[in-house]
């Protein structure tokens, strides 16, 4: 080991050979600015240049720390170390550069990576808060687990949205115009707020179901419009979002008493549609033949059904 002090500049070179680069932070609150051709520091000497390295390894310590990370050829990993389960806590944030992202959950619920399109990935443990940043034109590929999932989507702008999965930290997803949700093996819940989304792509795919129920999509708006192709698939535009759902054995829509309008639009051919009334006046089921139902509740004293 050596010291530095009163350096300018920092340049590492691992020359030959399977090298990783690990950068440890200090006990204090540290910012780092992670690439593949640096790790620099917010007060603190950093790394400005990164030569013939397979690997980053960035850590920090004690308190509440700031990653900012922009993926590129090196694999990267985070460790937010403590503070463990506090909020804010260790903050990560993924600039995609309008690339292509995959969120992937990991074994513990701080813990996970990162895959955008034409980099390497990026995985994280010990975070507390996540973020990632497009273009205004990426996508997003959310991956759940092979268990009974809970997977909240919940609208914050025309094209922001956090996503969580289990109890996971929400990751703040700002300027993308695409999600999908692959929910994977298990009987899992899908709950989406739309509020004021309205992205050009948004599939829910329940995947495999167990044995108890299967998979079950919940939408929050104010109006909306179902229209079933299978027993197990079709669509639902919430207010201005429309989201396609596949392999997916139950929707629900909660009108939040918003007195907004539920429309069945039935594919052509359908024979018979079939409507039973809920508990309350506003609540209520709809199903054409023995495609996918839809339940909904809460549409407001005024709400009505068409």
């Amino acid at each position: 080991s050596f010291n530095l002090t009163n350096v300018g500049g920092l340049t590492i070179d691992g020359i030959s050979g399977d090298d990783t680069l690990a950068v440890q932070g200090t006990a204090a609150a540290d910012t780092f600015t992670v690439s593949d051709a640096a790790v620099t520091h917010g007060s603190l000497q950093g790394v400005n240049a990164i030569a013939n390295v397979d690997a980053l390894a960035v850590s920090g310590a004690e308190a509440a720390d700031t990653f900012d990370v922009t993926p590129g050829t090196l694999s990267i990993f985070i460790d937010g170390n403590d503070p463990i389960g506090s909020t804010p806590g260790d903050t990560l944030n993924i600039n995609s550069g309008g690339a292509a992202v995959t969120s992937n959950a990991g074994p513990e619920n701080d813990e996970g990576s990162f895959d955008v399109a034409g980099s390497e990935t990026v995985s994280y443990d010990h975070i507390e808060s996540l973020g990632v940043s497009g273009s205004g034109a990426g996508s997003v590929t959310v991956g759940a687990t092979n268990g009974d999932d809970d997977i909240t989507v919940i609208g914050t702008g025309v094209d922001d949205f956090t996503v969580s999965v289990n109890d996971s930290p929400a990751i703040q997803y700002t300027d993308f115009t695409s999600l999908t949700i692959d929910a994977l093996s298990g009987d899992d819940d899908i709950d989406v707020d739309v509020n004021i989304l309205a992205i050009t792509t948004l599939e829910v795919n329940g995947d495999m179901p167990m044995a108890s129920g299967g998979d079950l999509l919940s939408v929050s708006g104010t109006s909306a419009n179902f229209s079933p192709t299978s027993d197990d698939a079709g669509s639902i535009v919430v207010d201005a979002q429309t989201i396609t759902i596949a392999t997916t054995e139950q929707v629900f829509f909660d009108g939040e008493t918003g007195d907004g309008t539920v429309t069945l639009t039935s594919p052509a051919g359908a024979d018979t549609i079939s409507y039973a009334p809920g508990a309350t006046i506003d609540a209520g089921s709809l199903q054409t033949d023995s495609l996918l139902p839809l339940s909904f509740e809460n549409l407001g004293s005024s709400g009505a059904v068409s």
